[in-house]
């Protein structure tokens, strides 16, 4: 098994402790001991880290890599930067779970805002083919998915500019249980952008709770954005989830 060793790093671990100067031995990619390690330990691969920081991964709470992973898997303007995780399809705008007519309105409207999809299949419907995507690739960074509420909502009304009916919400519903249950880990919405901007509270609550968990592209963050705000807080009451709100932030 591959092993190896880190010296001197100055160790910061993630619970709020002061910094340390410690040594770290990983065997088949698992940490496997740190601290101040024997002087007679060696490894495969050997990093003599003084004046470096040695931490854990990050977290990035907020990407649109959802494309950027397929199309250059390796990720490394992520992976230079320490990001080890990233939770993506933010702003409600994303391709799964998604119908075929859908995906082509998609693309269409929002394609642009992924970037280069040089080798990108765009032959998924569901989260579990989208997903099954990445395993392919061999992605840099570990991935957690939010469905986008603009997929869903496309899917089942096209770019209707209007409250959806109950049919509608029952189909976008459906739809988010089933991605949920291969894989997802919450629901994204970004009622800035149409269609979503169309969206009544109704429906935003509905399907938040069977989500779990949502993340917000408020309606306003201008002179609304104390209104857009208490929705949004509002949503996560009536739905019983946490709600995370993206990019928090007054424009003038």
């Amino acid at each position: 098994m591959p092993t190896l060793l880190i010296r001197n790093a100055t160790l910061i671990d993630g619970t709020g402790s002061p910094a340390v100067t410690a040594d770290l031995f990983a065997e088949n990619d698992r940490i496997t001991d740190f601290g101040l390690l024997s002087a007679d330990l060696h490894a495969d691969t050997e990093i003599d880290a003084a004046g470096k920081v040695l931490a854990p991964g990050f977290i990035d709470i907020h990407t649109h890599a959802d494309i950027a992973l397929l199309s250059h898997p390796a990720h490394l303007p992520r992976v230079m930067q320490g990001v080890t995780t990233e939770v993506f399809t933010n702003c409600g705008l994303g391709f799964a779970p998604i119908t075929g007519e859908a995906l082509a309105i998609q693309r269409d409207y929002i394609g642009g805002l992924f970037g280069d999809d040089t080798g990108v299949s765009w032959g998924w419907r569901t989260v579990a083919e989208f997903l099954a995507e990445y395993e392919k690739k061999g992605i840099g960074t570990n991935a957690a998915y939010l469905i986008p509420h603009g997929s869903l909502r496309v899917s089942a009304m096209g770019m209707a500019a209007r409250p959806a009916t109950t049919a509608e919400i029952e189909t976008m519903e459906t739809m988010l249980r089933e991605g949920m249950n291969e894989g997802a880990w919450g629901m994204s919405t970004g009622v800035w952008y149409a269609p979503m901007a169309s969206a009544a509270q109704e429906e935003l609550v509905t399907l938040t709770r069977t989500a779990g968990f949502f993340a917000t592209h408020q309606r306003d963050y201008g002179t609304k954005i104390f209104e857009a705000t208490e929705e949004s807080l509002d949503i996560a009451r009536k739905a019983g989830v946490p709600v995370q709100i993206s990019h928090l932030q007054m424009n003038g």
